[in-house]
């Protein structure tokens, strides 16, 4: 059970870099991350008010 939970883990872990890298080969990627963390920074409530409107836009 332990061996499954840690290979489960490892997993998720490898598929989680693997997108990271995907994700940062996008052009633009780089500007998006600096205004989520600086708007993110400024004022929490604005970033996840953003979040909700473009998921449901």
């Amino acid at each position: 059970d332990m061996m499954d939970l840690h290979e489960t883990q490892r997993l998720f872990l490898e598929y989680l870099h693997d997108l990271s890298n995907q994700f940062h080969r996008v052009p633009g990627s780089a500007i998006l991350l600096r205004y989520i963390k600086s708007s993110y920074q400024n004022d929490p409530v604005r970033s996840a008010v953003e979040l909700f409107l473009f998921l449901f836009a």
